[in-house]
């Protein structure tokens, strides 16, 4: 839940950095990305929110059911791999380049006045340590849970045959008492 509020806060930043308003940044650091820095702002918006939203998948109930709203697989219990590898994969990227910023700015490569292009990278790490939390959470309650309200009880051949020879039984010995 952390994780999914810290890229929402995440994205309020790249909304600024969208809309021009120097929200950590100096006015000249804006105006130098003026070309495509509303791009990157935006960008960071979408996909920070985006990533807090699929977060959250792996702790609710939805992020185990597609919802109703799905036209074809509404209703169907999601893959556990179809989470656990790009949960995975993203929580070792933020990991790494987290410390990829932290690193750089326990050398000083960044001004302190610029605070929004550089410190909320260096939350990175706990980011990706918390996704990978849940992850490895999500991955150990499906393998053995698997969602058994879900799906069909299996039964054998000879169980199906005999609940079928049963069930025409007491149709029969009913419908005989009957007359």
């Amino acid at each position: 839940m952390a994780q999914a509020q810290a890229a929402l806060v995440y994205g309020i930043l790249g909304a600024a950095w969208a809309l021009g308003i120097p929200l950590g940044v100096s006015q000249e650091f804006l105006a130098e990305g003026e070309d495509g820095l509303w791009l990157f702002g935006a960008y960071l918006a979408t996909f920070g929110a985006f990533g807090g939203v699929l977060t959250l998948g792996l702790t609710q109930r939805w992020g185990e059911v597609f919802p109703r709203w799905l036209p074809v697989l509404s209703g169907r219990p999601v893959p556990p791999l179809l989470a656990v590898v790009p949960a995975g994969f993203v929580s070792i990227i933020i990991t790494v380049a987290g410390l990829t910023y932290v690193r750089w700015t326990i050398a000083g490569r960044f001004a302190l006045a610029e605070w929004g292009a550089w410190l909320p990278e260096c939350f990175w790490p706990i980011r990706g340590a918390a996704l990978a939390t849940a992850t490895v959470s999500y991955h150990q309650r499906r393998k053995t849970d698997l969602s058994p309200a879900l799906r069909r009880p299996r039964r054998s051949y000879r169980q199906w045959r005999y609940a079928g020879r049963c069930s025409r039984r007491r149709t029969h010995g009913r419908a005989r008492r009957m007359r």
